[in-house]
């Protein structure tokens, strides 16, 4: 009897110390939901559909924010910024989630991709040059050695040359403007 007394309390605290809590189930099983929902967007070889790809961010944000410290979390929050970046009116919200990233993570390696992801945005989805040129250069000053640099450069330039021929078409309807009026 006393062989059984020490072996349960030889093995007692390994098996507790092995069984997860709750609260660990509860987070692995929304990590599998994730997967599980990412796995079955990305086989159903379509277009992101506007259900699916707000279910998935509402997880993915959900997640990032109930579990802050998670490693997971940076790289979820980013994640849920691409999946509003693509969904209809979803813009200002994943500049929201950029922003979200960035500020909770600066030094952590979605920072660079949340400020590049921001600019691009700005510039493809809500059709802000001015907006995008100055995030980009933020992103540049931030990380002028990021793989991400070359390309943030190029689409930088193409950003300032835009809006200098926007400033000048501008200038060009406004001469052509006060002439007109001028004139009997």
């Amino acid at each position: 009897m006393r062989r059984l007394l020490y072996l349960f309390i030889a093995f007692t605290p390994w098996a507790c110390a092995q069984s997860p809590s709750e609260g660990e189930l509860i987070r692995e099983a929304r990590v599998d939901s994730i997967q599980e929902l990412e796995i079955r967007i990305q086989s159903s070889g379509t277009a992101l559909k506007p259900i699916e790809g707000l279910e998935l961010k509402d997880r993915l944000v959900r997640y990032s924010r109930e579990y802050p410290q998670d490693s997971l979390s940076p790289y979820y929050l980013l994640k849920a910024g691409n999946v509003a970046r693509n969904l209809p009116d979803g813009g200002s919200e994943a500049i929201r989630f950029y922003e979200e990233t960035y500020g909770k993570y600066p030094d952590h390696p979605v920072a660079a991709p949340a400020l590049f992801f921001r600019a691009l945005t700005y510039d493809e989805v809500l059709r802000n040059r001015e907006m995008a040129a100055s995030t980009m250069n933020e992103f540049l000053e931030r990380f002028p050695d990021h793989r991400l640099a070359a390309q943030g450069s190029e689409l930088l330039r193409i950003y300032q040359d835009t809006i200098d021929e926007i400033d000048q078409v501008k200038e060009w309807l406004e001469k052509a403007d006060t002439t007109s009026t001028q004139e009997p």
